[in-house]
């Protein structure tokens, strides 16, 4: 009993005393980190960043160094679209710093994290947009150099491009972005989950009211607006699992899709509803898994070509208000949006499928 008492009142009092030494010397160093940092940002933003307070602790991020930051907002950077709102918004914000190079007065930020707040990125029908705020040619050596990573929580991120006639509002719950930002080719590594409220392209709406689960590594050529996926998976629902492999460049796309063990009726409902409604007479159940390439450009008149080939296992299919029933299906086919690349020009492929129509077997 008495080592144990000698033991606890020891670690109560080296955690005190380190308490107290790590308050007083984040005191020493809060003015010189705080100026410093705040100089370097504001010297390299064409929109100043607002706060409401700062302080620099020691504890709040162990083993970093942060400078915590309440209220943090700015305000977008226009140039045709009248007057200014604000661009971003968040409660708190920590700029992390690596500890031991802040004793050596280096001081570097390696981490950013954001919580509860928004972020509104705007593009106008001339291709102007709002958060370019970052100021050009500005020498980065000694600061931002070894940022290589950003968290995010509970934040609204929205995203319009009125040129490409597009529109993306998610909400990003806890979401982590790895990578070498510095630098003009780097592979981004993105893990977290979040709620897609809509994504929307040219009034169709691919993806609505939706939970949703990533974890992909992007290799990013940034003077090229090319993104390529290394490796990736969605999950839709905590039930959907797809990977994705391609490459975005630009405002083009080459995607290839795939998904397996995939339930029927909630596939079915990811479907944009200009082709979903011609399906809601219909009701479903079963095992699906497909395959599918998504190649062109999301324009202002055109679509990418998208072909898919599918298989299904012991699926069914019912129609409401109706007394036929097919079941027991086993097959395969393929759906091509066609030349035209609309809902119009839709081909769909049926392949042996056999199954039954009313308990009466059938094989095509």
């Amino acid at each position: 009993m008495r080592k144990f008492l000698i033991w606890f009142f020891g670690l109560t009092i080296a955690l005190i005393l380190g308490a107290v030494g790590a308050y007083f010397l984040a005191k020493k160093y809060e003015e010189p980190v705080r100026n410093y940092i705040v100089g370097e940002v504001n010297k390299r933003l064409q929109s100043p960043v607002h706060v409401s307070d700062i302080n620099f602790s020691l504890l709040e991020n162990f083993p970093s160094a942060s400078l915590v930051m309440d209220s943090v907002w700015a305000k977008e950077n226009i140039v045709k679209m009248g007057a200014p709102d604000t661009l971003f918004f968040f409660e708190k914000v920590y700029l992390n710093l690596n500890l031991l190079d802040m004793l050596k007065g280096q001081y570097k930020i390696n981490e950013i994290e954001a919580r509860d707040g928004f972020v509104d990125l705007l593009v106008d029908d001339e291709g102007y947009d709002n958060y370019h705020i970052w100021v050009k040619n500005q020498d980065t050596t000694g600061f931002l150099l070894e940022l290589d990573k950003v968290h995010i929580q509970r934040t609204r991120l929205t995203y319009v491009n009125h040129a490409r006639q597009q529109e993306y509002r998610l909400r990003a719950n806890d979401l982590y972005f790895n990578g070498r930002f510095s630098d003009e080719s780097y592979t981004m590594a993105v893990v977290g989950n979040g709620y897609v409220n809509d994504i929307l392209i040219k009034g169709t709406n691919y993806l609505h009211d939706r939970e949703v689960d990533v974890e992909t590594d992007l290799d990013i050529i940034s003077k090229e607006e090319r993104y390529g996926f290394r490796k990736g998976s969605l999950t839709i629902d905590d039930r959907l699992r797809f990977n994705i492999s391609g490459e975005l460049v630009g405002d083009g796309v080459d995607l290839h899709i795939t998904g397996a063990d995939l339930d029927v009726i909630r596939t079915l409902a990811l479907i944009p509803s200009e082709s979903r409604e011609a399906l809601d007479a219909y009701a479903s159940s079963g095992v699906i898994a497909f395959d599918c390439t998504l190649k062109g450009a999301f324009g202002r008149t055109e679509n990418p070509r998208c072909i898919a080939s599918f298989s299904m296992e012991d699926a069914s299919i019912t129609r409401k208000g109706s007394d036929w029933k097919l079941s027991g299906l086993v097959g395969s086919g393929s759906i091509d949006n066609g030349e035209e690349r609309t809902f119009r020009s839709v081909h769909l492929v049926l392949d042996d499928l056999k199954g039954e129509l009313n308990g009466n077997p059938f094989q095509q």
